[in-house]
This record gives structure tokens, sequence and C-alpha cells, in this order.
């Protein structure tokens, strides 16, 4: 294979300062990095059924959460807020090998391809399925929830000539 992380990034999105790990990847013993993005802005709306579904399939499939401390968030917030903890998806770095371990596709599918087809009828969000994938497969130790220094978000932010001066500036474009 000739990657292994992916960087998605939103299109009025945009790094205008260094970043010391991007963009190859430094942290590579993570599985996923975004920043926390808060709770799911319509709560029940984009996650209902979620957490029920998640934990069926946990006992169905024998498994625990890999990381306590994001599941426990997870249902606090589902129990106090009626809401859902998520990252922000407007930036992700993720390891290719682990969003394709057999465990993890294997619940993507049970999301999308079988009954109930949450995903599909439920519309739940791409955020709250990322944090539920994260806090059930991956270990807290690698999963980074941290801003990325340098990231802008927005037209205001991202104007087209500030970043080609940012990227001329770290020498990453000439511009005669």
């Amino acid at each position: 294979d000739r990657f292994e992380t992916i960087m998605k990034i939103e299109p009025n999105a945009c790094f205008k300062t260094f970043n010391d790990h991007l963009p190859r990847f430094r942290l590579s013993h993570l599985a996923y990095h975004a920043a926390y993005g808060g709770y799911e802005p319509e709560g029940p709306k984009f996650v209902n059924k979620l957490v029920l579904f998640t934990e069926e399939y946990m006992k169905r499939e024998s498994t625990k959460p890999r990381s306590p401390t994001l599941w426990q968030f997870l249902q606090n917030t589902w129990q106090h807020l009626e809401s859902f903890s998520i990252f922000s998806t407007h930036l992700e770095v993720i390891s290719k090998s682990f969003m394709q371990r057999k465990d993890v596709m294997k619940f993507h599918r049970a999301i999308t391809e079988h009954d109930p087809f949450g995903m599909w009828l439920n519309r739940w969000s791409v955020h709250a399925l990322r944090y539920v994938t994260m806090a059930v497969f991956a270990e807290d130790e690698k999963v980074m929830k941290s801003q990325f220094d340098g990231f802008h978000m927005g037209k205001q932010q991202c104007d087209p000539a500030e970043v080609d001066d940012a990227l001329e500036y770290f020498g990453l474009i000439k511009r005669s």
C-alpha cells in the first residue's frame, strides 16, 4: 500500500502557519487526530438510537470500548444533555490501516449495510459516528483530540492571497 495516512480537510479550510507534524504525520502511532467538536448541534435529531445500536452491537460481538474515557464521556453527554460528543470533522488525520481493520469495517458495515440501516434511515452524523468508532475501537492514547497548529476555517480566515503568502514564507512555493 502506498499511503497509510489520510487527511481530510474541508474546502473552506486552510493552514497559514507551519505545523510540526503535518504533512508527514510525525505522530504516526495515532489512529486518529481531530479537534474535539463539542456536542452534536442538533442533539437527538442526528444521533437517535446510535448509542443503543452501539451497545447492542458490542454485546453481540462480545467487545468493550477500547477507550473507556471517550465512551464514558459519550454516555454522560447522552444521559444528561440528550446530545452527543463529537469530533470536528473539518480537518481529520486518520490511519488507513486502523479504518481498514476487520473489526472497524464490520462495525461500519453493520451501520450502513444491515438492518436498521441507521446511517441512512436515522441520518446519523459523520461527527457522531467518528466519535463512536474511536470510543469503541481505538485506545485512549491512539486518539489525539486537539486543534491543529496553524489551522483556520472560513472565507475570511482563508483568503487565497494570505495562504499563498504563508506558503511562500515557509518555502513551500515560489512566486515570480
